[in-house]
């Protein structure tokens, strides 16, 4: 394709914030075909050298390349031509391929920066004494009579059956022998895990949080669940049977829909970001009611029994979900919770540590914890040190 192609213009677009909804899911569509991916990966390179980055070399180029095709609903094969026609792309699909494309908005500095601070040199000038490997698929569901069932971390889901846990691959977990048992899911930190609820709805449930399900799930009426930490909705539609979810003093309402909800107790907040659909966010603060409904792209976020409503950057929110950490103009303090949770570390402030400094960017969550703290400590603006489990930040 010429530098004037239809995919360079969308790619342009896209990058710029300009593209409209068409174009963007052209734009995605296009990821797929095997004749773009040279030029993909050069426009990709030219895009950070605009940006006074230094050029990808080969790996980290096609770490970006790994991280969009990863995402798309069709991995690009050499010998094998990708056809799209009549495929539809979803907007969890689409969510998951612009974290990592539109990562370059606001500055890959995570692949590849190199300021110069750091001299513009390419090799690792930050040691630590030792490195802590990324979170994986892990968790436990407990039943009611205190049975503790570990899950396998070489899954990718489990599917809670009224009879039978089964994973994703239709292998058994357990066979339940009771109908509609009462049990929790739980992940530890550094763990992640998809479930499939007996109604189809899938959740997946990011580190470091808690989903209960009551034995009245499955009985007719309201499906109403509850939820301590981050999840990721799929809700399966039934207008005869609403599903609730309720955290941290929130309720949220959907018939089926696509939304996120963090309500992680050390954020101070709850959010609840909706991708799809119609969801209605309340919350009781002395016997009064509030409440708002989200449109696709709002945010509700619930500060002391207050809910204020504001446009949201979905693939932002979504990035956990598909394997990355996506953020614009986020604290050092709130990415340190956020790194806390899936590298299961315990985080230590210095004196001096600059708190309230802010950073954007993007990163596979597939890396090793240094990769992205001194991707950070590239800036000049923080160090880190790594002991055992334990980081400290510092000036």
């Amino acid at each position: 394709m010429t530098a004037d192609s239809e995919f360079s213009l969308l790619f342009r677009k896209y990058v710029d914030g300009n593209a409209s909804h068409d174009e963007r899911l052209a734009f995605l569509e296009l990821v797929n075909h095997d004749e773009v991916q040279a030029e993909l990966a050069q426009l990709v390179d030219a895009e950070l050298k605009s940006r006074n980055t230094y050029s990808l070399d080969e790996d980290e180029q096609q770490e970006i390349l790994n991280n969009i095709y990863k995402m798309a609903p069709v991995m690009p094969s050499a010998d094998k031509k990708i056809k799209l026609s009549g495929f539809r792309i979803t907007l969890g699909m689409a969510a998951g391929i612009a974290a990592v494309v539109g990562g370059l908005v606001f500055g890959l500095w995570f692949f590849n920066y190199r300021s110069e601070i750091a001299g513009g040199s390419h090799d690792n000038k930050y040691r630590y004494a030792n490195d802590i490997t990324p979170g994986k698929n892990g968790a436990t569901i407990t039943l009611a009579n205190g049975k503790v069932i570990k899950l396998r971390d070489n899954k990718s889901g489990v599917v809670i059956g009224e009879d039978r846990l089964a994973y994703s691959d239709n292998n058994d977990v357990v066979d339940l022998s009771l109908r509609s048992v009462e049990m929790t899911a739980e992940t530890e930190k550094g763990q992640t895990y998809e479930f499939t609820l007996p109604d189809g709805t899938k959740v997946w449930i990011n580190a470091a949080s808690k989903l209960q399900i009551p034995s009245s799930f499955s009985r007719g009426g309201v499906r109403k669940i509850y939820l301590d930490g981050e999840a990721y909705f799929e809700v399966t539609k039934n207008k005869e049977r609403p599903f609730v979810v309720e955290s941290n003093g929130q309720q949220v309402e959907v018939l089926g829909t696509h939304f996120n909800i963090n309500s992680y107790a050390d954020e101070g907040s709850v959010k609840t970001t909706l991708l799809e659909g119609s969801v209605r966010v309340a919350t009781h603060s002395y016997g009064v009611e509030s409440s708002t409904v989200l449109k696709p792209q709002q945010q509700a976020t619930l500060i002391n029994q207050a809910i204020k409503v504001k446009e949201t950057n979905t693939e932002e929110v979504l990035a956990w979900k598909n394997g990355s950490i996506v953020f614009r103009d986020k604290t050092l303090e709130g990415l340190m919770r956020e790194l806390a949770r899936w590298y299961d570390v315990t985080v230590v402030y210095a004196a001096d540590a600059p708190k309230n400094v802010t950073f954007s960017g993007a990163v596979s969550r597939t890396r090793n914890i240094s990769t992205v703290l001194e991707r950070m400590q590239t800036t000049g603006s923080v160090k880190f040190k790594i002991e055992g489990r334990t980081v400290t930040v510092m000036k």
